[in-house]
This record gives C-alpha cells, structure tokens and sequence, in this order.
C-alpha cells in the first residue's frame, strides 16, 4: 500500500470515529437521539474526508492557491454537514459540527500543500531523467 492511500484510509477513519464521539458527547437529549447524531457524523465525516481527499488530489494540478481550494472545500462540507443535522434535529449543531469544520479546513491546506509538494519533486525527477 502506498503512502497516500495509507494517508487517506487512516483520515476517512479517524475522521469518522473521531466526529462522531464528539457529536454523541456534546448532545444532550435521549440515547436514541444522541446515537442518531453520531451515527451520521461519523458517516458524514468519513465521506466528507474521502471525498475532500480526492477533490484535492484532482485539484492539485490545476489550482495554484491552495488556501481558495481549502475554503472552497471546507464551505460546501460546512453547508452539507449543518443541512444534514438540521434535518435529523440535532440538539447542539453549532457545537456539533465548528470542530470538524475547523479541522477540515486544517487538513485541506495541509493535504494541498503536501500534494503540491508532491507534484513539485515529480516534476523535477522528470526533468532530471
């Protein structure tokens, strides 16, 4: 297994299990209720972090400012994951979905840059050979 799928794989799964503790933590209500948040934020998290991974990879190439990719990114999985909880009555969205938001934006820019440094040794083995 290369480094970038051992990269993405150990994301999608900590991002998954990590979100969603916190979000059965910080809600309050029955169990049922709690379960149901965390369930979908970790479900969420897990394909929000494989998706942003592969948007990422793509965009690498073709997009020189890594920060307005990052946000980019980041604003449509803030918009997603806030509808989603608003469908499903989470108690405590704000609180729910501001860490991972904010850890998403973080893990764009690094992926972007780590990409793009990537894409930089590339291109000098190539012109090397």
């Amino acid at each position: 297994m290369n480094f970038q799928k051992l990269y993405k794989s150990i994301s999608i799964i900590g991002a998954a299990l990590l979100w969603g503790s916190w979000t059965y933590f910080v809600n309050e209500g029955g169990y049922t209720s709690r379960l149901t948040s965390a369930v979908c934020q970790g479900v969420f998290s897990g394909l929000a972090t494989a998706l942003m991974f592969s948007v990422l990879v793509s965009l690498s190439k073709k997009i020189k400012n890594i920060f307005t990719a990052s946000l980019i990114i980041t604003l449509c999985t803030a918009v997603c994951a806030l509808l989603i909880h608003s469908f499903i009555n989470t108690e405590n969205i704000f609180v729910t979905i501001s860490p991972p938001v904010c850890t998403a934006f973080i893990y764009s820019l690094f992926t972007s840059y780590s990409l793009k440094q990537d894409s930089r040794r590339e291109s000098v083995k190539c012109q090397i050979n």
